[in-house]
This record gives C-alpha cells, sequence and structure tokens, in this order.
C-alpha cells in the first residue's frame, strides 16, 4: 500500500469514524438504547455502504478522490466488481484487527 492509499484509507476512516461517532452521540442524548452499539453498527454499515456500494458505482472513495486515486479492474479497465470489493474490506478489516490494543 503506497502513501497515497495510506492517506486514502486514513480519510475513509475519519468520514467513517465521525458518522458513527454523531449517531452514537444521538443515540446517547435523545434514546435510553447503547451508545457503544450505535457507534458500532453505524460505522460498519458506513464502511459497508461506502467502501462497496460507493466505491462500485464511482471507482473511488471520498479518501480515493481526495489524493487522486480510483480503483479500476486491470483486466477491462472499468470499475470493480463487487466480490473484490466485498474482499478488499474484509481484509482491511481483518487487518485492522492487528491494531486493536490487548
Amino acid at each position: 500500500m503506497g502513501p497515497r492509499s495510506v492517506v486514502a484509507l486514513a480519510i475513509d476512516v475519519v468520514l467513517h469514524t465521525g458518522i458513527a461517532l454523531a449517531a452514537a452521540l444521538y443515540v446517547e442524548i435523545a434514546t435510553t438504547g447503547s451508545s457503544a452499539i450505535a457507534f458500532l453498527l453505524t460505522y460498519v454499515v458506513t464502511s459497508l455502504l461506502h467502501r462497496i456500494v460507493v466505491q462500485r458505482v464511482t471507482a473511488t472513495t471520498i479518501g480515493k478522490a481526495l489524493t487522486g486515486l480510483q480503483y479500476i479492474r486491470t483486466d477491462t479497465g472499468g470499475p470493480p466488481k463487487v466480490g473484490s470489493l466485498i474482499l478488499a474490506w474484509f481484509a482491511i478489516a481483518y487487518g485492522s484487527l492487528g491494531t486493536i490494543p490487548s
């Protein structure tokens, strides 16, 4: 992963985290639900939608767009397949588990 890819991923993570924090704050203030569950669910759903659905349609995420990157298929030059986006999402999610302190 090159430097622009790392920056793009960091931008996307900050975006997903911000949306999830807003949802958790709403749950904390306006309801009696668990803000931790709201944060986790919102983060996962936001990340999945952004990194799979948006990237499938536009071939880029907000982070990639801001750093001048796109996810283009090498065989056709077209947008990525949903399956490859799902695999990439799980690979990043799994790789992120190693950064969580125990």
